[in-house]
């Protein structure tokens, strides 16, 4: 099961769940120490998360659901969320590596302007939800 994760100050992060997990919560943030400015924390038994990205890009993470519909077969079995900015993503979990993957873009609205470009050292694109 996934899990969209709204991080404390800093992280958005996407979890797989497992029953008894211990993910961290309370003294990370994704796969950073929390608080911010933490230095070093102990990660010994702690489950990190598949994916993080930070609020430079966000706001709070929005659950998903993994596609499997044939409509569109570039998102065919992948991981769909959101973030409450309006951006769109997409994981691609094959060979269990994560990685934010290309997704196409809508044409944009007055209500939903095209989304912000990600960052640098990001291999994905966003898209922005259109009503």
């Amino acid at each position: 099961m996934f899990v969209a994760d709204v991080g404390q100050d800093s992280w958005e992060e996407i979890d797989i769940m497992q029953k008894g997990g211990n993910f961290g919560w309370n003294v990370m943030e994704g796969t950073h120490c929390y608080p911010p400015g933490t230095t070093t924390c102990d990660v010994t038994g702690k489950i990190l998360p598949i994916f993080e990205y930070p609020h430079t890009d966000s706001i709070a993470v929005i659950g998903g659901f993994i596609y499997t519909g044939t409509a569109i077969p570039s998102l065919a079995n992948k991981y769909i969320f959101a973030d409450l900015t309006g951006k769109l993503w997409s994981l691609d979990g094959s060979a269990r590596r994560y990685r934010r993957a290309p997704t196409s873009s809508p044409p944009a609205s007055p209500s939903h302007p095209s989304a912000a470009t990600p960052p640098e050292n990001c291999t994905c694109s966003t898209t922005t939800a259109t009503s």
